[in-house]
């Protein structure tokens, strides 16, 4: 550092000399304050108090609030492992919480129908509401079974050996918008039954052995909007008039039977909306 050599003489203003001085002293005290070393605290300095730390919030995860399970919707799932779960309720050992819970009433003839061959389907409640029987040993003994679904919407029987007496067992189901008898032995006394499902919207009697005098026990299915009749059913003009009180009727397939080609036309004026081949 160079000092100053001169010095003001008399009468000068001594402005240099006094910044000169200044800096001097102001050097001392900034080597004075680091030789004291870092421990040191400094003057008129404010402790900081870590912030407290917090657990991640995620949804659901108030450890005040029970955690609620999201159930799946449309699951096809083992019955054996259904019906183990709906006998293993209340056991904390060995309850798995990923199987659906079926209701027990429906439990024993998820069981017995998947034994056969049947799948099917759950809604987000777990119960059964759609139910695949084509082509499996169904028959009308094993038909009880479907009375205890009592949540199910979709039925397919076809090409199973069921007859009028398991259309018997059908008719309690109110909630049935959706049931298909292809390829089945069902006759006009069966649609005695099906007559009481005011809820169907889709019905398939294909390849059946129904007749005129069994379409009239259909006339009270006013939801209708599906009607297969095809391949060989002696189903005749005479059962038009039962066919047009379906005025939600969107599908009319009665290829095959011995409805005439004036009756198409029929039909057509009286179902406008409706796609009949």
């Amino acid at each position: 550092m160079n000092l100053p050599t001169e010095f003001p003489r008399a009468g000068e203003t001594p402005m240099r000399f006094h910044a000169t001085v200044f800096l001097l002293a102001g050097l001392l005290l900034i080597v004075a304050g680091c030789a004291e070393g870092p421990d040191e605290p400094v003057a008129d300095a404010v402790e900081l108090t870590p912030a407290p730390e917090f657990d991640p919030v995620t949804p659901g995860g108030d450890p005040d609030s029970p955690s609620v399970p999201v159930p799946k919707v449309d699951k096809k799932t083992s019955a054996k492992k259904v019906a183990k779960k709906v006998a293993r309720k209340g056991d904390d050992e060995g309850f798995d919480e990923d199987l659906p819970m079926v209701p027990v009433e429906q439990a024993g003839a998820m069981v017995a129908l998947e034994a056969i061959g049947g799948e099917m389907k759950l809604d987000f409640r777990d119960r059964i509401v759609e139910i695949d029987l084509k082509g499996t040993e169904m028959d009308d003994k094993s038909a009880v079974h479907l009375a205890a679904l009592k949540d199910v919407r979709s039925i397919n029987l076809s090409d199973t050996k069921v007859t009028d007496a398991a259309m018997a067992h059908l008719a309690k189901l109110s909630r049935l918008n959706r049931l298909f008898l292809y390829g089945t032995e069902v006759t006009d006394k069966g649609l005695v039954h099906l007559g009481k499902l005011s809820s169907l919207e889709t019905l398939c009697l294909d390849e059946t052995r129904i007749s005129d005098e069994g379409m009239s026990n259909l006339k009270g299915l006013v939801q209708l909007e599906v009607l297969h009749l095809r391949s060989r059913l002696p189903v005749s003009d005479t059962s038009i008039p039962v066919i047009i009180r379906f005025e939600k009727l969107r599908e009319l397939k009665v290829e095959g039977t011995k409805i005439t080609p004036e009756g198409l036309e029929r039909l057509k004026r009286k179902l406008p909306d409706c796609r009949i081949e």
